[in-house]
């Protein structure tokens, strides 16, 4: 290596080196290090804040279709039969859609004989703990001979498991209160209420634990619908 590229090369070095010297030199005050480190966590809290909102909205949401999607399929099977319910509202006995406990009774003309109504059977909506089950039974002694086909035809179906404690045979006021005192309501009309209308209007009120408060992982939904029975008959 020549002298002037010697020389050139030994400036140039000694520059460096100070400039490093003088760069880490310089000493972090214990206000800058705060600031620091507060911008940090605020910016990690932040990612930890959406992350945790975001993650609780799936959540809600899923489990708020799973309730609503149970309750649904419990009333479409109710308004079926409802819907086919065999009778008339002359007599009490013979009442198409009647009170029970803890539920109501549909008659359904199970061998197609509307002229008949000691071949009928119950589809018997009842509500235990939290599950509302579908069960079918002989109106008369009469129908025992369809008895092998009603195991068959509605055996204790459990339509939802996820509603609250408690039957009801009065629907509330909408809205509901935000810790309903039931999960059942249903209201019954006919010749004992006064109303030969041959209709009955549910109540459904779920949630995803039902023995939990509401939470936004344990959201509750209500459901209401009138159920009119088409095929009823007034004389």
């Amino acid at each position: 290596m020549s002298k002037k590229w010697g020389r050139f090369y030994f400036f140039t070095i000694a520059k460096l080196k100070n400039r490093t010297v003088h760069f880490f030199s310089k000493a972090v005050t214990l206000v800058e290090l705060i600031v620091a480190v507060t911008i940090v966590s605020v910016i990690i809290l932040s990612i930890y804040n959406i992350d945790t909102y975001t993650h609780n909205q799936v959540i809600n949401t899923q489990r708020r279709t799973v309730v609503q999607n149970e309750l649904s399929h419990t009333l479409e099977h109710m308004g079926k039969y409802v819907q086919l319910a065999n009778g008339n509202n002359v007599v009490a006995a013979n009442n198409a859609i009647q009170s029970i406990l803890s539920g109501f009774r549909v008659r359904f003309d199970f061998n197609r004989t509307p002229g008949d109504l000691n071949d009928d059977i119950w589809i018997n909506y009842q509500l235990n703990a939290n599950s509302i089950t579908a069960s079918a039974t002989c109106v008369t002694p009469g129908c025992t001979a369809l008895a092998p086909f009603l195991a068959t035809f509605i055996n204790n179906e459990v339509l939802t498991a996820r509603v609250l404690p408690n039957f009801l045979s009065i629907v509330p006021a909408d809205p509901l209160p935000a810790n309903p005192p039931a999960g059942f309501y249903a209201s019954v009309a006919d010749l004992l209420t006064g109303d030969p209308g041959g209709w009955v209007e549910v109540v459904l009120v779920g949630r995803f634990i039902p023995g939990n408060n509401v939470t936004p992982r344990n959201p509750q939904m209500v459901l209401r619908s009138r159920l009119i029975c088409n095929s009823c008959s007034t004389n």
